[in-house]
């Protein structure tokens, strides 16, 4: 027989000191991962681009290995639950949060707009309204030639075409792994752990 008691077997004093000590063990594991982020950010300021950018392939290659795995996981585990179901797995010897089954929400949508329209028309008259609209392959064309023209403009060249705006984007990183070495990359970045940047570091 086990010699270890129950929770519910301790003594106050017992119960106070289990508690103690999963509070400076909780101490203990928030100044590692803070001294874990301050040597991250170390590393990161040392980086310079070329190497900031093989970091950044990296990460994208474990990025969508994760996200591909994630949702093989979920389909695996539809398969072992049913909806309802809660668990909540440990890690570590502590609860580390809860996966549930829970059921798809309900949504409605028109998939036959002309059908709705001629129901309506046929039941509710007074809920019909003439709507002007443009027709949506001119609308496209105007779009299109705004976005060469880098301002409102008309498929014919006409500037100043009201109710258009233009606007471009910010400019962003993108990054992507070359699928041929998706493999390599994923098993480079196994056995090389890189620290990661968390949103505490700054540039």
């Amino acid at each position: 027989m086990s010699s270890a008691r129950s929770e519910n077997e301790l003594s106050d004093a017992d119960l106070e000191e289990l508690a103690r000590q999963r509070v400076y063990a909780e101490r203990v594991a928030h100044a590692n991962a803070r001294r874990e982020q301050e040597l991250a950010a170390g590393i990161a300021q040392a980086e310079d681009a070329d190497e900031l950018s093989a970091r950044l392939l990296l990460l994208s290659a474990l990025e969508g290995a994760v996200a591909e795995s994630i949702s093989r996981t979920k389909e695996l585990l539809a398969g072992r639950m049913t909806v309802g179901d809660l668990k909540r797995p440990r890690i570590a010897g502590a609860v580390a949060g809860s996966v549930t089954y829970a059921n798809g929400s309900i949504s409605a949508s028109v998939a036959d707009m002309p059908a709705l329209v001629a129901w309506v028309e046929r039941n509710y008259t007074t809920e019909l309204e003439l709507v002007t609209a443009v027709r949506p392959a001119f609308l496209t064309a105007i779009l299109t030639a705004s976005k060469e023209a880098g301002e409102p403009c008309a498929p014919d060249g006409t500037l100043d075409v009201p109710g258009v705006s233009v606007r471009r984007g910010s400019p962003r990183i993108v990054a992507r792994p070359d699928k041929a070495r998706a493999a390599e990359l994923w098993l480079e970045a196994r056995a090389n752990p890189l620290r990661l940047i968390t949103a505490q570091e700054r540039p």
